[in-house]
C-alpha cells in the first residue's frame, strides 16, 4: 500500500493541473514465443535496434525524477530479455509500482525471481482449456501459465489473468472467472481492438460484444475475482461514449526507444525519440499536448486499458462518486493492492 502512497495526490495535480502522465507502458522487446492470431505485434516489422539495458535504465530514472508512478514492462515477451529482472528490479527499488505482462510460457521457473521484483503480474491467458494454445499458436502455453501462475501465487505475487475476448473464445467468460477464483488470482476481460485487414476478422460484433460483458457484469457482481470495473463493464454493454484520457495518463515506450501512441485509431506517428530527447521534453512538447486535446474527442477504443484509464482519469466522474464505493480509486485500490 505504501508503494502507492503517493498516488491519489499525483492523480489529483495530473488530473487536475498539469494533464501529464504518470505511468510508462514499456514494449521492452517486440520478439516473442507465441503467434497469437489477435497480435498485430508479431506481424508488424521491427527494425529499430532494441533498447540497451543502460537506456531502459536511465528511461525508468529519468521517468522517476519526473514524478510517474508506475513502470509497465510488456513485449512481445519480456522474459525473453537477458537483462528483464535487472530492469523490473531498478524500477522496483526506486519505489514505482512494477507490473509485468507477461504470456506465461517462460514463467515457471523464474516465477520467484518475478515475484520479488514486481508489485502486480498479468498472465495472458485466452481459454479455460489447451484450446489456449491454438488461440496463442504456441503449443504447451496452456499449461506453462498455469504452472506460472501457480508459481507467482507460491511465491506471494500479486497476479491477474488477461483474457482478450474475440471471435475464437467468446463464450469463455464463465468458465475463466471459475479457473481465475478456482487459482485464487484476479481476472480482466480485454476486448481485442481491432485495426481492419489485420485482425478485424476476429471482432466480436455489437451484439456479441454486448452479451459477452453483460454476463460479465453479472459475474462480477456475483462475486467473482474479476478485475474489470463495473463502469467499465456497464460502458461495453451500454455502448456508453467516453472521453479518452489515455495520453494524460501512460505513455507507450517501443522497444527501440520512441514514445508512440498505443493502439491508437486517430494517431500511429511517433511524439519523439528517447535516445535524442528527454522523458520530460517529449511530454511536454506541443505534439503531445495537441494529440492529448484530440484524444479528448475520441472513444473508439474499446480494449480495457483505454476505456478503464479514461474513467479512472476523469476527474468531475471521480469527484461525484468520492464517497460511493464504486468510486473508480478504490477499486482500483483493492484490486492492484489487496
Amino acid at each position: 500500500m505504501l508503494r502507492l502512497a503517493g498516488a491519489v495526490p499525483s492523480y489529483v495535480i495530473s488530473s487536475l493541473i498539469t494533464h501529464r502522465p504518470v505511468i510508462v507502458t514499456h514494449m521492452v522487446t517486440a520478439r516473442c514465443v507465441s503467434r497469437c492470431k489477435v497480435c498485430t505485434n508479431w506481424r508488424e516489422p521491427h527494425k529499430g535496434r532494441e533498447m540497451s539495458t543502460a537506456e531502459v535504465l536511465g528511461l525508468i530514472e529519468e521517468a522517476k525524477r519526473q514524478n510517474f508512478l508506475a513502470y509497465i514492462a510488456w513485449g512481445g515477451e519480456p522474459l525473453l530479455r537477458d537483462d528483464i529482472f535487472e530492469i523490473l528490479g531498478r524500477s522496483y527499488r526506486l519505489g514505482m509500482f512494477t507490473v509485468l505482462i507477461t504470456n506465461g510460457y517462460l514463467l515457471p521457473p523464474v516465477a520467484g525471481r518475478v515475484a520479488k521484483t514486481t508489485d502486480f503480474v498479468w498472465v495472458s491467458l485466452d481459454h479455460h482449456t489447451a484450446k489456449h494454445d491454438e488461440i496463442r499458436g504456441l503449443d504447451g502455453s496452456f499449461e506453462r501459465a498455469l504452472d506460472g501462475i501457480r508459481g507467482l501465487k507460491a511465491a506471494g505475487a500479486n497476479v491477474a489473468i488477461n483474457c482478450v475476448v474475440s471471435k475464437l473464445n467468446m463464450g469463455c467468460g464463465r468458465r475463466m472467472a471459475e479457473l481465475a477464483a478456482e487459482l485464487g488470482v484476479k481476472l480482466s476481460y480485454d476486448d481485442v481492438e481491432a485495426f481492419r485487414g489485420v485482425n478485424d476478422c476476429y471482432a466480436l460484433g455489437p451484439d456479441e460484444r454486448r452479451a459477452f460483458f453483460r454476463e460479465a457484469l453479472e459475474l462480477k457482481r456475483r462475486r467473482y475475482p474479476i478485475i474489470n470495473s463495473e463502469e467499465f463493464l456497464r460502458a461495453q454493454v451500454s455502448g456508453e461514449r467516453y472521453r479518452c484520457h489515455q495520453p494524460e495518463v501512460f505513455i507507450k515506450v517501443s522497444e527501440d526507444g520512441k514514445v508512440v501512441p498505443f493502439w491508437c485509431h486517430i494517431c500511429r506517428e511517433p511524439f519523439g525519440d528517447l535516445r535524442r530527447e528527454g522523458l520530460g521534453e517529449i511530454i511536454r512538447s506541443p505534439r503531445y499536448r495537441e494529440f492529448s486535446e484530440a484524444a479528448k474527442t475520441c472513444s473508439a477504443c474499446t480494449n480495457q486499458t483505454t476505456m478503464e484509464c479514461s474513467i479512472f482519469w476523469d476527474a468531475a466522474r471521480m469527484f461525484r462518486k468520492t464517497y460511493a464505493m464504486q468510486n473508480p480509486l478504490f477499486g482500483a485500490i483493492r484490486d492492484y493492492l489487496m
